[in-house]
């Protein structure tokens, strides 16, 4: 087992050392620490060390976090969409050693990468405000908060036969331990304050999510970085996520095989109830081919629209229902004024998150199965094929863009204030250079995703959002030092500097589908 294990462990290392996005994870991170300088001086005090120290830590959590939706959710389920796992069986290799010769690579590799900031950590403590054992006891925490969710990414990975779904299902199981109990303790609150929950079963809920929050790594980061800070860096934290990652791994150990038996037939075929449902209703494309095809078998048609709109709508009922609730009592809203607010924040909120993945994934497919050079030689240009693929994929916002016009047509003096104070004022350079960002991000979202074929299409969404993020910081960080300077030229100089970027992008898009076309 020792040396099967070893076997895989090796060709990982090898393999990954070779590979372009071992540099460019590294390089993510030398940018949240160049990210974490920016903002520590531009509040240095008393402390400037641990400022510095403290950002870098929290932006190296989400970091971790995000490995853990993306990047370890992939290791067994790229072997199941390869179909490369039962001539892994054949060769003897068990479901122990599978495991540990997938995950394992992937944990020392983040650990590797979490190593190029030692020297910026002693740099924090030459600094002052930070001591070697905050240094080391919050590394612990990472390090602990690392292979717990590397754990839920392996488990992930086990009990989904694809890449997207272990990516989700990793993704919604981080968000429900960092995120959960504040909305449980919130709900709870405000359902005892209407007389709907008991006072008693609602301090059990709290004193529940209060020891669940005790293992967050990001709180016990924050008691670290307090100031007088003297405890042991084995911390309940410490000890409760082991505990969880050993049990995780555990259970993807007890049901890889249960999960792996039929993958062959399960990829292929890729039946279910799902495939069922969402080739109901489905007519002739006629001369609508390519559109017809985006929208009814990527994106799942019909069926899938009315899905979204009913977990839409409820969700925007719920948000109303909880915050009349929280008003219950201080005050008497306007319910009216109310629901549009919470239908027009919301539903911008869903089309900006549907449009990065529908960017994402939206020539995913034909390059995972190699489909695009045949699509190509239908008597269409490139653009027309590709522009026909894009007017299939947008039809599926046309839930969320149906509820955020209901939005104004609830309260028509929302969309009379926008007009007022930003179509027509002088605001309308700052909203002309958001816009000019969010195309930018989906553009560089597309482009990444054709370039990265190695990574889940999360990848590509986050690294378009770090290079935005991170240009801007730059910008501002250029026009803070250099002095007082005029809004209005800068948000004019940039939407300029963005439309370019974009044309540059858009044609770049363009050249790299032209050659996956003719390889």
């Amino acid at each position: 087992m020792i040396a099967r294990t070893l076997a895989l462990l090796h060709r990982a290392l090898r393999v990954d050392a070779r590979m372009l996005r071992t540099h460019l994870f590294r390089a993510a991170l030398v940018g949240i620490v160049i990210f974490a300088l920016s903002d520590a001086q531009n509040s240095w005090a008393g402390a400037p060390g641990l400022e510095f120290f403290s950002w870098l830590q929290f932006y190296n959590f989400w970091f971790i976090t995000f490995a853990g939706a993306t990047f370890f959710p992939t290791c067994v389920t790229e072997e199941k969409e390869e179909l490369t796992l039962g001539l892994l069986k054949l060769a003897g290799v068990n479901p122990l050693s599978l495991l540990l010769g997938k995950w394992t690579p992937r944990l020392l590799g983040a650990v590797l990468l979490l190593s190029v900031q030692f020297p910026f950590m002693l740099l924090a403590i030459t600094l002052g405000g930070v001591l070697m054992h905050q240094a080391v006891a919050s590394y612990c925490a990472l390090a602990a908060h690392l292979l717990l969710v590397g754990a839920i990414g392996l488990f992930a990975s086990v009990v989904c036969r694809k890449s997207t779904g272990a990516c989700l299902l990793a993704g919604t199981l981080l968000a429900g331990l960092i995120l959960g109990p504040y909305i449980a303790i919130g709900v709870a609150e405000v359902l005892a304050n209407a007389g709907i929950l008991s006072d008693s079963t609602a301090a059990l809920i709290a004193a529940a999510c209060g020891w669940v929050l005790n293992t967050s790594a990001i709180l016990r980061i924050d008691a670290i970085m307090a100031t007088g800070f003297n405890e042991s860096p084995l911390s309940p934290q410490v000890i409760a996520n082991l505990v969880v990652s050993v049990a995780l791994f555990a259970a993807s150990w007890a049901l890889f095989g249960p999960c792996t038996r039929n993958e062959l037939a399960s990829v292929a075929a890729g039946g279910g109830w799902w495939s069922r449902l969402i080739r109901v209703g489905r007519g002739r494309p006629w001369s609508m081919a390519i559109p017809w095809k985006e929208f009814s078998l990527t994106c799942g048609g019909a069926p899938v629209i009315v899905l979204k709109g009913v977990a839409y709508a409820a969700l925007i009922a719920a948000i109303t229902t909880y915050s009349a609730l929280a008003m219950y009592g201080y005050s008497n809203p306007d319910l009216s004024e109310m629901l549009a607010a919470i239908m027009l924040t919301t539903m911008l909120v869903v089309l900006f998150v549907e449009a990065a993945v529908i960017a994402a994934r939206i020539y995913r497919s034909e390059i995972r199965d190699q489909t695009w050079p045949g699509l190509i030689l239908l008597p269409r240009t490139l653009p027309e094929t590709a522009y026909a693929k894009l007017a299939g994929s947008l039809l599926t916002l046309a839930p969320a863009t149906a509820l955020l016009l209901t939005g104004f047509i609830i309260e028509p003096e929302y969309l009379e204030e926008f007009l007022e104070h930003v179509i027509f004022d002088e605001a309308i350079l700052g909203f002309g250079y958001f816009m000019c960002q969010i195309v930018l991000f989906l553009h560089l979202t597309t482009l990444l995703s054709i370039l990265w074929t190695w990574a889940a299409w999360p990848v590509s969404i986050f690294f378009a959002g770090f290079i935005v993020i991170m240009g801007n910081a730059l910008v501002g960080s250029c026009c803070t030092l250099s002095g007082p300077v005029d809004d209005e030229a800068i948000f004019f100089v940039g939407s300029v500097c963005s439309s370019v970027l974009i044309v540059i992008v858009h044609l770049w898009i363009g050249q790299q589908l032209s050659r996956l076309a003719a390889a």
